[in-house]
């Protein structure tokens, strides 16, 4: 049996796809659905839903996120923080009525056709390119 890490789908060749592929993939999505409603019921043991807030709950994301930060300048492994930052953003979607694959759903919807370029290891959308360089042209323009 295959053996990748968790949530890491092998490469898909559509013209080879095996049984065994379909069902290690069928079988990871079903561990991490899973993993996701005991993450709900520990965060409802906990009154995590009704006893905390949004805002609270991204506070603790970002601390989350600067744990990540962290171990990335550190060149650690990072699993435990993005982990971590799962829980927390499974909290936000259950107490606003949304799981994470929909807001995944729309986030994809919202990038998929995306054009843009790499500025400095990060992807920047071409609208924020166009309107950089119509702030830049505004601004020569005003002498400034």
């Amino acid at each position: 049996m295959i053996n990748w890490p968790d949530l890491m789908l092998p490469p898909i060749n559509l013209w080879s796809l095996g049984a065994d592929h379909l069902y290690y993939k069928r079988e990871n999505m079903e561990d991490f659905n899973y993993q996701v409603h005991q993450v709900k019921n520990w965060h409802i043991e906990r009154n995590l839903i009704e006893g905390s807030t949004d805002q609270a709950q991204y506070v603790k994301l970002i601390e989350e996120a600067g744990e990540l930060a962290g171990n990335i300048a550190r060149g650690k492994d990072v699993r435990d923080d993005i982990g971590d930052m799962l829980v927390v953003l499974i909290n936000i979607a259950t107490r606003n009525g949304c799981t994470l694959q929909e807001c995944l759903s729309v986030a994809w919807s919202d990038i998929k056709d995306r054009k843009g370029k790499m500025v400095d290891g990060v992807f920047i959308k071409q609208e924020d390119l166009s309107h950089e360089h119509s702030t830049h042209s505004d601004n020569t323009n005003n002498g400034s």
